[in-house]
């Protein structure tokens, strides 16, 4: 039976009152009987058996109460459902003890009885409550409870039970004693272990919550049916001033906060909150910072079955949105580059077979009419001209190729600007009689100082954005003129292509630099070209430490002539230092000069090197002619050969190694590297591996002649 507090300190002092009450009547009868044999008196005898007889029956009645009261006392101390201990105060001994006590230690009453109180507790702990013990005795002067104070008692089996313990001061056998009322609160601690156990764990999801909630990179916050803020996290707190001015805290209404014209949107969305809605919108939010894109989860609060307010998580997917539109642009550039591709697989398939078509053709006439001269020649210059086209359009692939994946490498040499003007000049003369554009005007103008001119760059570049541009111009100029010139400033040189031609629309002057891209005109007709000669221009200038841009319409840079559209490029500007010309070598050949020498011709392809024989058959040389490495190698070693035409690309060895053993073989050996590679690199490679020279196919038979003639008059 458990007992409140309240109830514990009743039964005590019952209990004191029936021991008091006791021994009160003890005492009396003592003092009656010894003051009646002090008298000595005589009295009257019927009155004094009367007299005795009363107070024997009242003595009777006090004895009986008494017994009734220690009886009562008993079984209240028996049956308690607390360990009760009595230890007497002088000694600390224990004098008695229920059975709940002998329960809570799992001794007998014999084994309690005559032990010391501290003997209840811990081993080790006896000083520590022999001191307690005192405390309480003198705490509990005057039968006053002594306030409830925890402990811990030590079983037989040295188990420890936590206990409430309740101390007063009692007597007991006629000696002061201590009672202590134990109580095993061992499940109550154990609760209160886990209730505490409980409440931390809770402290620390509230605190990881609000980390969550305070260190989010995404807005929170909820309010309630009067749209008041209930709660708001420093991140919507810190958006919201920074987007419109305005500091949002707990307690202020969200919708007249709200910038008037975002109240018609919003509004209406905290009302489906609250109409028990969850949805997710995306919006696109302008602020002083620009357009803000948001996407936010609305969520209601509900509290039992009713809507008391709402929640929202926000988060910022400006980036995510951009990165979208990104993908969106690179999508559509992508499908733009396939359909570019496509268009230029058609385009080249139409450019290549055009030139292919003429050079089949007219070299099938040819057979039929090689006895007629004039024929001859007009269909070997239509042969040599479509050639011409098609040797362009392989060029420009090959150029595009190496631009973009960063290969083509710049070759430094001294180049005068004005010289190389001059004989562009002449160049296109003979276009204009190929494209019958003989009345279009051509003009250069260098407008800086003459020292400006003489300047170190890889010239054929320079020369090739020049012939791209120039090119350009008169494939798209029906009357006029063409200027080009250029300028010194800035520590560049500025160059550019006017002309009186069409004109390139605005809204086309961002593509037509793209790859494969070609601006076509109802009024001009056939347009030539692979789309790529403008894209090369431009690559071409930035690997010469410049830019490339456009104007239409425009004015000349220089004239101030107007016309349709002018091109102009810059070129990092590096003064060249004159050098001291080398003895130039003679051009011309005398057949005399190479009768009785020896060439030796290695080619794997058999209508090349019948080509080769073909067109050095009236020289005088003595010609030898192989196919395979190995052999070359064999015949430079054991023959008196004077000079070698070394293919690259063999099928056993390449050119580059064949020419490194027969140079072991014959240091001074004359080899003339001949190769379809055509890359501007693949010269330098043949200097490198030993060869004289280099000349790219297809070969013509005057440069092939110069060649061998320059080569076989060095020393």
């Amino acid at each position: 039976m458990n007992y409140s507090k309240k109830k514990k300190e009743e039964l005590i002092a019952e209990i004191q009152e029936l021991k008091r009450t006791n021994s009160s009547l003890k005492q009396a009868i003592e003092k009656h009987n010894s003051a009646f044999a002090s008298t000595g008196k005589s009295v009257n005898v019927e009155t004094e058996r009367k007299e005795t007889s009363d107070a024997i029956c009242e003595l009777e009645i006090v004895k009986q109460k008494a017994e009734e009261s220690e009886v009562q006392f008993r079984n209240l101390f028996e049956n308690a459902a607390d360990a009760i201990f009595i230890a007497e105060i002088e000694s600390g001994l224990i004098l008695d003890a229920n059975l709940a006590a002998e329960k809570l230690l799992q001794l007998s009453h014999t084994e309690i009885v005559g032990i010391h109180q501290s003997k209840l507790h811990p081993e080790g702990q006896e000083q520590y409550y022999k001191d307690r013990f005192k405390k309480y005795y003198e705490g509990a002067i005057g039968s006053k409870p002594v306030g409830l104070v925890e402990s811990v008692v030590a079983r037989s089996d040295g188990s420890k039970v936590a206990v409430e313990v309740l101390a007063s001061e009692v007597t007991h056998q006629g000696k002061r004693c201590l009672m202590g009322i134990f109580r095993d609160i061992t499940n109550r601690k154990k609760a209160e272990a886990e209730l505490l156990k409980a409440k931390e764990a809770a402290e620390e999801n509230n605190a990881s919550i609000t980390a969550i909630l305070e260190g989010t990179n995404d807005s929170i916050w909820a309010f309630n049916k009067s749209y008041e803020i209930l709660y708001i996290n420093p991140v919507f707190q810190r958006d919201f001033l920074q987007s419109f001015g305005i500091l949002l805290e707990p307690g202020i209404n969200l919708v007249d906060a709200l910038p008037n014209e975002l109240k018609p949107f919003w509004k209406p969305r905290y009302d489906r909150v609250l109409a028990n809605e969850q949805f997710l919108v995306e919006d696109a939010v302008p602020t002083n910072n620009g357009m803000l894109y948001i996407q936010v989860k609305f969520n209601p609060i509900i509290k039992k079955g009713q809507v008391v307010g709402g929640s929202c998580f926000g988060s910022d997917i400006t980036f995510r949105k951009h990165s979208e539109l990104e993908l969106l642009k690179a999508k559509e550039k992508a499908e733009e580059s396939d359909r570019l591709k496509s268009a230029f697989l058609q385009n080249m398939s139409h450019e290549i077979r055009t030139p292919m078509n003429s050079i089949m053709g007219f070299s099938n006439l040819l057979v039929e009419n090689y006895r007629n001269r004039q024929v001859v020649e007009r269909y070997s210059k239509i042969i040599n001209n479509s050639c011409s086209d098609l040797l362009e359009i392989i060029n420009d692939i090959l150029d595009i190729s190496k631009i973009e994946s960063g290969q083509l490498a710049v070759n430094e040499e001294e180049c005068n600007v004005v010289e190389l003007f001059a004989e562009l000049q002449i160049f296109f003369a003979e276009q204009q009689v190929r494209l019958k554009k003989e009345y279009i005007a051509l003009t250069y103008n260098f407008q800086s100082e003459p020292s400006y001119a003489l300047i170190k760059t890889d010239k054929v570049k320079l020369k090739q954005i020049l012939i791209n541009l120039i090119d350009n111009a008169f494939k798209f100029i029906t009357s006029g003129f063409i200027e080009f010139g250029c300028w010194f400033e800035k520590n560049q040189l500025h160059f550019y292509v006017s002309d009186t031609g069409v004109g390139i629309p605005s809204d086309k002057q961002d593509i037509i630099f793209e790859r494969f891209s070609q601006l076509h005109h109802r009024s001009l007709k056939n347009i030539g070209g692979a789309g790529l000669g403008l894209s090369i221009a431009r690559g071409l200038s930035g690997l010469l430490g410049g830019r490339m841009w456009i104007e239409s319409p425009s004015k000349v840079p220089i004239s101030g002539k107007e016309v349709a559209t002018t091109f102009h490029f810059t070129i990092k500007y590096v003064k060249a230092v004159p050098e001291k010309l080398a003895p130039q070598i003679t051009n011309v050949f005398d057949e005399s000069y190479f009768a009785n020498k020896t060439l030796l011709i290695v080619e794997d392809d058999a209508y090349n090197a019948l080509y080769l024989n073909e067109i050095l058959a009236d020289t005088g040389f003595n010609i030898i002619s192989t196919e395979y490495a190995e052999e070359a190698i064999e015949i430079a070693s054991t023959q008196m050969v004077d000079l070698i035409l070394m293919d690259i690309r063999l099928p056993d060895l390449s050119g580059y190694e064949a020419t490194h053993a027969i140079l072991r073989n014959k240091p001074g050996m004359r080899i003339i590297a001949q190769t379809a590679y055509a890359a501007q690199d693949e010269r330098q490679k043949a200097l490198d591996a030993g060869c004289l020279d280099y000349i790219a196919k297809p070969i013509k038979r005057d440069l092939l002649l110069k060649l061998i003639s320059k080569s076989l008059n060095m020393s």
